[in-house]
């Protein structure tokens, strides 16, 4: 798997083009700390990191130290989700 990290500063937006850029198979990886930092620390956390993943045709992998959002092969004939 080709997986890319996300820089410290980076924002929303800036996570949202990198995922966008993601091809088939290829991983962005955030530390804890990131994810804390762009998607908050409350209850609705991993709602909010599920909902950006599928929005962007990924999947999320939790483990002790962060998160890795992993692009899946888009379904022929289904549209991405917006």
């Amino acid at each position: 798997m080709n997986e890319l990290t996300v820089p410290p500063r980076d924002t929303l937006p800036a996570l949202q083009e990198s995922l966008d850029g993601l091809g088939t198979g290829q991983a962005l990886r955030l530390t804890n700390a990131d994810c804390d930092r762009l998607f908050g620390v409350d209850d609705a956390l991993l709602g909010r990191v599920r909902n950006f993943a599928l929005g962007h045709g990924c999947i999320v992998v939790w483990d002790d130290e962060g998160l890795t959002f992993c692009r899946q092969p888009q379904a022929t004939g289904s549209k991405p989700l917006r």
